[in-house]
């Protein structure tokens, strides 16, 4: 029996939903979760470049890769007269 791609999708995130949870609790591993998102988005033939994949290809070790700087946006807050009057 054949699924539609919507619901083929919708499986997958069900699935990995239920992993995530697994993983929260430690009943599995990073490696672990990651083998299973590769076997399941394989058998509900989710792409590996798939938008609605869970990993995450992009993993920065901080909040960000700009560190703060003298006459920048100090804290996110948006200072313009500030920033201004510092680039002075």
């Amino acid at each position: 029996m054949r699924v539609s791609k919507e619901k083929a999708l919708m499986c997958y995130q069900q699935t990995m939903h239920i992993a995530k949870q697994w993983l929260g609790s430690g009943m599995i591993t990073q490696g672990d979760w990651e083998k299973i998102d590769t076997i399941v988005a394989e058998k509900f033939g989710v792409s590996d470049r798939s938008i609605w994949r869970e990993i995450n290809l992009i993993s920065l070790g901080t909040n960000g890769n700009i560190p703060p700087t003298k006459g920048g946006i100090p804290n996110g807050a948006d200072d313009s007269e500030d920033s201004a009057h510092q680039a002075r």
